[in-house]
């Protein structure tokens, strides 16, 4: 299975990635990528976790993920949203100090009442509407427009990072990224803590409280997490059976399971199953 949630491909005219996604009952396993990612909810709802921060997003709230953060995001009903991502190189370009800098990233429409997070809001819908129409040239508009919103996150919405804290950021997220790669290759085998702190040489208790505070999940949630999107994945692209597809993807505890696919699906497998062969 491809980790496409990790994986972003740019748009090769804008040299970044603009698109609109209707969804419903999604989930993004936590990762992290060379992006900075601008999520602008249209329609609906969706929870996402940065780090160790949780955030319930509604109509038109934005949310800013710096590159290289450790998120997840759920979407538990029916919601269409706006996503931007813009490639590290082109910020290295575009801002010269840019591996200084870290982005505010919250910004809930009803509250913000300021200016800048209006503008924000303006020019995002803005750039989604020259997009959707694609006149002759909408390239060169769009860009403008794309520039605009850069400046006014930057200008209004940065703070600099002292270099102890981005050192201590490297640090951790290439630990986090070791794990995360190791679970990725073993999902589907049992996976103690002594094992994978072992990895990293450090102690089982070290290593939980590190993780869950960096992913704002124990070690055993990210693992399940892991394999729930695989059974998903299998789930609604084969034709093997419930009980195989749990065997095959590393779940021995169903209860726990079950109530875990619930809570991201908002049903059971079975009824999944049900609907698709309908």
């Amino acid at each position: 299975m491809n980790y496409t949630h990790e994986l972003v491909q740019d748009d090769f005219e804008l040299q970044l990635r603009f698109a609109i996604f209707d969804a419903q009952g999604e989930y993004f396993p936590a990762h992290w990528h060379n992006h900075l990612e601008i999520l602008f909810v249209l329609e609906g709802s969706m929870s996402a976790y940065v780090n160790d921060h949780r955030y319930a997003l509604f109509s038109h709230d934005i949310l800013i993920i710096n590159p290289k953060e450790i998120h997840s995001t759920q979407f538990s009903g029916s919601i269409r949203y706006l996503l931007l991502q813009i490639p590290l190189d082109a910020l290295r370009r575009l801002l010269p100090d840019y591996e200084t800098l870290q982005f505010e990233d919250y910004y809930p429409h009803e509250t913000s009442g300021g200016k800048s997070s209006v503008k924000m809001e303006t020019l995002l819908w803005e750039m989604k509407n020259e997009f959707e129409k694609r006149n002759d040239g909408y390239q060169l508009l769009f860009t403008s427009l794309f520039y605009k919103f850069l400046h006014e996150l930057y200008t209004n919405h940065s703070t600099k990072l002292s270099a102890q804290s981005r050192n201590k950021a490297a640090k951790t997220l290439l630990r986090i990224e070791q794990i995360m790669d190791y679970v990725k290759s073993h999902y589907k085998d049992p996976i103690t803590l002594d094992e994978i702190s072992g990895l990293l040489s450090i102690s089982p208790e070290y290593f939980c409280r590190m993780f869950k505070k960096n992913t704002n999940q124990t070690f055993l949630e990210y693992v399940n997490t892991v394999r729930l999107v695989h059974f998903y994945n299998d789930l609604i692209h084969s034709n093997d059976s419930i009980t195989y597809l749990l065997d095959q993807n590393g779940i021995t505890n169903y209860k726990v399971f079950i109530r875990l696919f619930r809570k991201v699906y908002g049903t059971t497998p079975g009824k999944i199953r049900k609907n698709r062969n309908s």
